[in-house]
Formats: structure tokens, sequence, C-alpha cells
């Protein structure tokens, strides 16, 4: 995703609110290590869905409309 952005990875941290300096974001790099490695850090939910929109893989009117299921989800817990 961050190919598809263009982004070196200190680019994608600023873009997220996440911590950078000039050899990267160490958040980025533990996201693209390999599952087997102990520094592996799987990507938040919510960097994800802000990626996926910068991509423009999704748009926000998907996003906004995709959200409107929260009442469905609720409801079935009653």
């Amino acid at each position: 995703m961050r190919n598809l952005l263009g982004f070196p990875q200190a680019r994608l941290g600023d873009f997220l609110g996440k911590s950078y300096n000039l050899k990267g974001c160490k958040a980025a790099r533990r996201w693209e290590t390999t599952i087997e490695s102990k520094e592996h850090n799987p990507i938040g939910y919510c960097a994800w869905q802000l990626m996926l929109l910068a991509t423009g893989v999704i748009s926000i009117d998907e996003r906004i409309e995709s959200s409107l299921g929260y009442k469905d989800i609720l409801n079935s817990r009653d």
C-alpha cells in the first residue's frame, strides 16, 4: 500500500501521524517486517483505512455507507 502511495516510510509516518525521522518510520518498518520476525507488528485498522482512502482503493462515500451497518450489528447483540 505504501508503494501505491509512492511514500517513503518517513512520509507515511507523517501522513498517519506516527513518529518518524531521517531513517524512516519505526511503525511502518514493523508493519513491513515479516510476520515471523519478533519485530513485526500488524498495522492498525484506522491507519489501513486511511491508506485505502488515500490510494483510491475505497472512497469516503463507500466507507460511510458501509458504516451504516453498525446498527444491525448492535441490534443483533440484544
